[in-house]
């Protein structure tokens, strides 16, 4: 069970995999009825840094950088599932990680950046919960 994240609730996280794969996702963990924890996410993606060596009129300096992958590049689907034995960590990112995030997510989506209001780029509100439902029901089953 993991128990250091609020459950039910949707939150812009990143997740350290036992492959040390560290995901950038929407997540949402839950309490099953036998103690094991479902994890949620939506528009995974990969962070990877970068140096640049850049000149200007002062010099050469070296300046850091992040890119943005999907993290299943070849998948359509919005929602995957991970299991709890499959994960080391999972933590809330910092906002400034969230603003990169999120202009990544606007990017993607072809809309222009000028256009998005605040109130567009907070996530799918609803849509894990849904999918969490849908889960249930075939579980159910």
């Amino acid at each position: 069970m993991i128990n250091y994240i609020k459950k039910d609730e949707e939150f812009l996280g990143v997740i350290k995999l036992q492959t040390r794969e560290e995901i950038i996702a929407k997540v949402l963990v839950s309490d099953e009825d036998d103690g094991s924890s479902v994890i949620l996410i939506s528009d995974p993606v990969v962070a990877e840094m970068f140096k640049k060596r850049i000149e200007d009129e002062e010099g050469v300096k070296e300046v850091i950088g992040v890119t943005f992958n999907k993290w299943m590049s070849f998948s359509d689907a919005e929602f995957f599932v991970l299991k709890e034995e499959d994960i080391i960590t999972i933590a809330p990112v910092s906002d400034e990680m969230s603003h990169y995030y999120t202009l990544f997510q606007v990017q993607e989506s072809d809309i222009d950046v000028d256009e998005v209001q605040p109130s567009d780029i907070k996530g799918y509100k609803g849509k894990i919960s849904s999918f969490k439902k849908k889960l249930e029901s075939i579980y159910k089953l």
